[in-house]
């Protein structure tokens, strides 16, 4: 839905959400998960935004360009909102997207009880490790590498914009790799962990 708002398609969702809580509340009473799970996508959600706003407020100011060419932001007054709505809304997004996913691994099956929600928000910290510690490693190879050959396509830049812009594409480029890392690796803790309990002798009366 590129063409809708992201205000739409977020007002969207959270009535989906409340509609899918109140019938799993209806149906199950104490017992629904789904209010429980909606709640942790939507924290999952908050703290991607936050954690893309900190991001782009630092690699917008490295390289303006990387955001006016390679995002379509107009330069000049409103550019800094600019950045925050992008970044809150691409932030926003990929943190439900992550946390969809850490919840798919965390579903509970015969012998292996779902962790609680408290304690998988916190693998929520891997992806967010990942990126980090994949964001200089990516300005640095692939702000060197330039495999899309960047430095070609802006060239009518100056020098040292280009190699700006082409580093903070390195470092998004990181970002992104180093969250799918991260979760990959959350999603297999989760595995462990939920293994871990399944299999635990019950506690002594």
């Amino acid at each position: 839905m590129p063409d809708v708002p992201f205000g739409a398609r977020l007002a969207l969702l959270l009535g989906l959400m409340a509609l899918g809580a109140g019938l799993d509340r209806w149906r199950h009473g104490p017992a629904a998960r789904r209010p429980g799970e909606y709640a942790f996508l939507l924290v999952a959600g908050a703290v991607g935004a936050a954690f893309g706003l900190a991001c782009d407020q630092v690699t917008s100011r490295l390289s303006p360009d990387y955001f006016v060419e390679g995002k379509g932001l107009a330069p000049g007054p409103g550019f800094g909102r600019a950045v925050v709505v992008l970044s809150l809304q691409a932030g926003f997004t990929a943190g439900v997207v992550l946390g969809a996913a850490l919840l798919l691994a965390n579903q509970p099956r015969p012998g292996r009880p779902a962790l609680p929600l408290a304690r998988l928000l916190r693998r929520a910290a891997w992806p967010l490790g990942g990126a980090l510690a994949l964001a200089p490693l990516g300005a640095l190879l692939l702000g060197r590498l330039d495999p899309l050959d960047l430095r070609g396509q802006v060239g009518f830049l100056p020098p040292a914009r280009v190699d700006a812009l082409v580093r903070v594409w390195g470092a998004h480029a990181g970002l992104y790799a180093g969250a799918l890392l991260g979760l990959a690796a959350a999603a297999l803790d989760v595995r462990r962990a939920r293994v871990t309990e399944g299999t635990a002798p019950p506690p002594a009366p």
